[in-house]
């Protein structure tokens, strides 16, 4: 059952969407696992999810608004994308779950509150799928 606090036609051309990015972080997760790919290292997961971490917890703090991010919250996404791409370039096995799971394209998409908190949540699937399917 979807939150009715994420529902929002302005998220409508966002790719990530409150009905679906479980569904999509299952099929990211399985193909990367089916592919043969490297798996990441347990610091590598857990790292990459502390970043996302922190970006929920302050766009909790700020509230359920529907508005443009306010400009610490843009920082920190900027910095997520950052980190992403520092990390990637460090080790293949990280550009790959990245690639695969979009991340860069969905950071540089969200906009606003609600897409912010759906990245974050779409992060913490992924996260999750790993865990569970690779037994972290």
């Amino acid at each position: 059952m979807a939150n009715k606090n994420l529902s929002n036609e302005k998220t409508s051309n966002y790719p990530l969407h409150e009905d679906a990015y479980v569904d999509l972080a299952e099929e990211v997760i399985a193909g990367l696992l089916g592919s043969g790919s490297k798996l990441l290292t347990t610091s590598q997961i857990r790292n990459l999810f502390a970043l996302s971490a922190d970006i929920y917890n302050r766009i909790k703090i700020a509230g359920d608004s529907e508005e443009t991010l306010e400009k610490e919250l843009r920082e920190r996404l900027q910095y997520f994308r950052v980190r992403l791409l520092y990390e990637a370039g460090r080790d293949d096995k990280v550009k790959t779950f990245i690639e695969r799971a979009k991340l860069l394209p969905y950071i540089k998409a969200t906009r606003t509150y609600h897409e912010c908190l759906l990245l974050c949540r779409y992060m913490e699937a992924l996260v999750a799928y790993y865990s569970y399917m690779v037994k972290v």
